[in-house]
């Protein structure tokens, strides 16, 4: 494999640094590589070798995504979960509630529940439809509630999903191009608290007043404005809490059950003597 000697240190444990210049050279990691296409496609004993090894490299691999797998699936019967009574077709089904994380479960319910809203809600206008769902860029483009059309000219909106949302977080999208951001849990902020992006631009929180139907949900990023001072549009977006929209607009029943025992052992009481 190696035409050459190498040069260790004193201690005999690492290799001089005129060996490491060479380990390191683009030109013998090339030939190395070679040597080992070669050999895999020739030697049909090198060959078995490799193909022993990546076997004995995979099985402990299954073993730990089996046993993730397996503490999920024992998990879900302790976490918090939601009926939704009003809807024929989710009655009497528990639904889980999304953990840190899970922003694309946000994403699938948020989905989900847009297209089973009754129209006559006061809440029906928080429901964008999404039409995309991409876990790279953002995350839904979507259209206002009853529009049909996915025409260019259609009023497509940019949807972002998260689990949680802080006014101290910079957040990773343009404010200047979202339209909504749906998390889970209710959003942190106070009024006037300045948030900004990742694209040189930033805004202020506005609290919705108590007659307002936002109020409760969420509030508004407004006077969105770039560095330089710019404004675009609008200049506002909302942030909502899917969980309070869900509550609020249809009949719900929420359940939290008990945590999951420890495995730590418990001390039992004896009896005093008399």
């Amino acid at each position: 494999m190696i035409n050459g000697c190498f040069d260790v240190v004193t201690n005999r444990n690492s290799l001089a640094e005129a060996a490491l210049n060479t380990l390191n050279k683009d030109s013998f990691v090339d030939n190395i590589k070679q040597f080992f296409v070669t050999a895999l496609r020739n030697d049909n004993v090198f060959r078995e070798l490799i193909d022993r090894l990546n076997k004995d490299n995979q099985a402990p691999k299954l073993e730990q995504y089996t046993q993730k797998l397996n503490a999920l699936k024992d998990g879900i019967k302790y976490r918090k979960r939601f009926m939704v009574q009003d809807i024929e077709q989710l009655k009497e089904m528990w639904l889980v509630e999304p953990e840190i994380g899970e922003e694309h479960w946000v994403g699938s319910l948020y989905t989900m529940f847009a297209h089973l809203v009754h129209p006559d809600s006061p809440y029906a206008h928080f429901w964008l439809r999404p039409l995309t769902f991409s876990c790279l860029g953002i995350d839904s483009i979507a259209v206002s509630y009853g529009v049909k059309s996915v025409e260019e000219d259609a009023p497509h909106k940019a949807l972002e999903y998260k689990y949680s949302f802080s006014a101290f977080d910079e957040f990773n999208h343009p404010l200047i191009l979202t339209e909504q951001v749906v998390c889970w849990e209710m959003p942190d902020g106070e009024e006037g608290d300045q948030i900004k992006d990742s694209y040189a631009y930033y805004g202020y929180v506005s609290l919705p007043k108590p007659e307002d139907l936002l109020n409760g949900l969420g509030y508004e990023i407004i006077k969105i404005k770039s560095q330089a001072g710019d404004s675009h549009g609008s200049g506002k977006l909302k942030v909502i809490s899917l969980k309070e929209l869900i509550n609020k607009t249809f009949k719900c029943e929420w359940e939290t059950p008990p945590p999951k025992p420890t495995d730590s052992p418990t001390v039992k009481k004896g009896n005093k003597s008399k």
